[in-house]
């Protein structure tokens, strides 16, 4: 079977497409639209653009997305509004009793780590993971992160 390798008007479209796409999505997680941020996502989305359009030249046929291929989908849809209605209620009522905790100050990890916002990020991120923990404030000043613990 003989794949053309040759680029349609409506290969490029979609390159473009998928670049616009995924930049968007870097500047949406991003949050800052510094220069160096840009730049980055614009090659990242542009890469992704590319081999995505060289990936669909070069196979027999498209992905074709079926139904049963979606029925792993249905069981979380069905969980969707009750849990949202569920979460809902537990906000309400914590609103009329707020849940009980303390204010700690755990130590930041080595200062190289949490010198650039990359770093900062991770280790903040690393310390929400505990469970009932949540950085709510990166002193970086005091030499460590403010978490909220929850009473269990």
């Amino acid at each position: 079977m003989v794949v053309s390798e040759h680029f349609s008007s409506k290969s490029i479209a979609h390159a473009v497409g998928a670049w616009v796409a995924f930049f968007a999505f870097y500047l949406l997680f991003t949050g800052t639209a510094t220069p160096a941020e840009l730049t980055i996502g614009s090659c990242c989305g542009g890469l992704v653009g590319v081999f995505e359009t060289v990936l669909r030249a070069r196979t027999e046929r498209p992905v074709r997305v079926t139904l049963q291929m979606l029925w792993p989908i249905v069981p979380a849809l069905a969980q969707l509004v009750p849990e949202t209605f569920r979460v809902a209620g537990a906000l309400l009522r914590a609103f009329r009793t707020p849940p009980s905790g303390s204010f700690r100050t755990i130590p930041a990890p080595a200062e190289t780590a949490v010198s650039s916002a990359a770093g900062r990020g991770i280790a903040i991120a690393a310390a929400s993971l505990a469970p009932n923990s949540f950085v709510v404030d990166a002193g970086a000043e005091a030499g460590g992160f403010i978490v909220h613990q929850l009473a269990s």
